[in-house]
């Protein structure tokens, strides 16, 4: 699937947007959703993440 790739390479935004499109086209597949949720996790973990290397840098 193409979202899982920019998951991986980490583009949060376009696996996201792919995921949004297929949603809007095909309603009802609790497992986008489900995905979609996931991202928005791993993105908010991403960012926290890179606010702490931020704090610790001198």
């Amino acid at each position: 699937m193409i979202a899982s790739y920019a998951i991986v390479t980490g583009d949060f935004e376009k696996a996201n947007s792919i995921l949004a499109n297929f949603d809007h086209r095909y309603p009802g597949y609790a497992v986008i959703a489900l995905r979609r949720i996931g991202i928005e996790r791993r993105f908010a973990i991403r960012q926290a993440g890179d606010r702490l290397v931020i704090v610790m840098m001198p």
